[in-house]
C-alpha cells in the first residue's frame, strides 16, 4: 500500500474514533468569533452615531451664529408669545412688526407699541425651531425616533414655556421644568436639542411685558421625567429618566426663575447647542444588561450682527446655575457648664 494511502487511512481512523471533536472545538470558538464580529459592527455603529452627532452640533451652531430663521415659524412664534398673527398684521410672513398699524386694521395709522422689541422676540422664537431643523439635517445617520412620546414635541415645549396655565411647580410652589413635550429620556432613540446663551437683557431691549430684566443660563442639576420620581427607583435606573442640561430664564435678582425655555442669543452673544442621543446597542450578551448608551455633543459660537458686520472680541461664557447641595439642619442641645468660684486666701501683713 502506498505511503500516502496509509497516511490517509490512519487519519481517517483517527477522526472516526473522535467524531465530535470538531463540533466541540467549533462550539468553543463560536462565542469568541461572534463577539469579535459584533464588537466590530458595534464599534462602527457607535462611531458613526457619534460623528453624526458632532456634525449635527456643528450645523446647528453655524446656523445659530448667522441669526437666520425660517419665516414659516413666525405665526407659531406670535401664537406662543400671545401676539397677533404676524402675517395678518401687515400681510408679510417675516416676523417683522411694522412701526404703524397698516390700513384695514382697527388702529390703522397709529404707532405699534414696542414694535422693535416685538420683532426681536418673534425672530428669537422663530430661530429656535429653525436651529433645530438645521441640527437634525446635520445629524443625518442617527436612528433617532421622531415620535413625540420619545423625543418630545419641540414646538409644543416652546409654546408651553410662555403659557402660564402650563407652568409646573413642585410641592413648595417653586417653578420647575415641565416634562410635557420633553419626551422620555429612557427610550431608545431619544434625541434632545438644547440651546442657551449668555444674553442679559432689560425691559427696554427685549421684554416689554416685564417690569425688570434678567438673563439666560444652563442648569445641569438633576431633572427627572415624571411620574418616574428618582427616589423609589434603584440607583442604577435613576439616570435612565434624567433629562440632559436645560436652559432657564432667570430674573434680575439671579434667583427667581421666570420660565424654562431655550434661547438663541442676540448679536454678540455666545450661544451653545447641546445634543443628547440614546444609542441602541446590538451586541449579544452586552445588550442584555446594557441595552442603550447616551451620547452627547455640544458646540459654541458667537452670534454675528445678523449679516451686518461681524462681531470682534470675545464675550463671557454661558452662565451655569448653581448646583443644588443638600444642607442638613443641626439641632443643638444646650450643655450646662459649671462656673468656678474664686476663693480669696488672706495674706498676713
Amino acid at each position: 500500500m502506498p505511503p500516502i494511502q496509509k497516511a490517509f487511512l490512519k487519519l481517517q481512523n483517527r477522526y472516526r474514533s473522535r467524531p465530535a471533536q470538531g463540533m466541540v472545538e467549533f462550539a468553543l470558538a463560536l462565542p469568541v468569533l461572534l463577539l469579535l464580529t459584533f464588537g466590530t459592527i458595534e464599534f462602527g455603529r457607535l462611531l458613526q452615531a457619534w460623528l453624526a452627532l458632532e456634525n449635527g452640533a456643528r450645523f446647528g451652531v453655524r446656523y445659530a451664529v448667522t441669526g437666520s430663521y425660517n419665516p414659516e415659524y413666525c405665526n407659531e412664534a406670535a401664537a406662543a408669545l400671545g401676539l397677533e398673527t404676524e402675517d395678518g398684521l401687515d400681510g408679510n410672513l417675516d416676523c417683522k412688526v411694522p412701526d404703524k398699524y397698516p390700513a384695514g386694521h382697527p388702529d390703522a395709522g397709529k404707532d405699534v407699541p414696542h414694535s422693535e422689541e416685538l420683532t426681536n422676540r418673534l425672530i428669537d422664537w422663530a430661530r429656535l425651531p429653525s436651529m433645530r431643523d438645521a441640527t437634525i439635517s446635520g445629524a443625518t445617520g442617527i436612528a433617532w425616533s421622531p415620535d413625540p412620546a420619545v423625543s418630545g414635541d419641540y414646538l409644543g415645549f416652546l409654546d408651553g414655556a410662555y403659557d402660564a396655565t402650563k407652568t409646573c411647580t413642585d410641592g413648595s410652589g417653586n417653578t420647575v421644568p415641565c416634562t410635557d413635550f420633553r419626551g422620555n429620556p429612557s427610550e431608545p432613540g431619544y434625541f434632545s436639542i438644547s440651546s442657551c446663551s449668555n444674553r442679559v437683557f432689560t425691559i427696554d431691549d427685549y421684554n416689554p411685558f416685564s417690569d425688570d430684566g434678567g438673563g439666560f443660563r444652563f442648569n445641569s442639576n438633576a431633572f427627572y421625567l415624571n411620574p418616574y420620581a428618582p427616589n423609589p427607583l434603584p440607583a442604577a435606573e435613576q439616570n435612565l429618566y434624567r433629562y440632559p442640561v436645560y436652559c432657564e430664564l432667570f430674573d434680575d435678582d439671579g434667583n427667581s426663575i421666570v420660565r424654562y425655555v431655550d434661547d438663541a442669543g442676540g448679536p454678540g452673544d455666545r450661544v451653545r447647542i447641546v445634543l443628547t442621543y440614546r444609542h441602541t446597542l446590538i451586541t449579544p450578551f452586552l445588550s442584555s444588561w446594557w441595552p442603550t448608551l447616551v451620547l452627547t455633543s455640544e458646540r459654541e459660537g458667537i452670534v454675528e450682527k445678523f449679516r451686518t458686520s461681524r462681531v470682534t472680541g470675545l464675550t463671557g461664557a454661558v452662565a451655569q446655575a448653581a448646583t443644588w447641595t443638600f444642607t442638613p439642619t443641626l439641632t443643638l442641645t444646650p450643655t450646662t457648664t459649671l462656673t468656678p468660684t474664686v476663693t480669696l486666701t488672706p495674706t498676713v501683713t
